[in-house]
């Protein structure tokens, strides 16, 4: 039992790793789209 629980509050936090990972991904892309988007409305 304490062997099932350890390897679910693994996979718990590796999902939460990847869950800020591809959080970090989408507001990188956001800021390079709002970037673009500045840019373009100066010229």
């Amino acid at each position: 039992m304490r062997h099932t629980r350890g390897t679910k509050s693994a996979l718990g936090s590796s999902g939460a790793y990847a869950r800020d990972a591809r959080l970090g991904v989408c507001f990188n892309e956001a800021r390079h789209t709002i970037l673009i988007f500045f840019l373009n409305n100066i010229v």
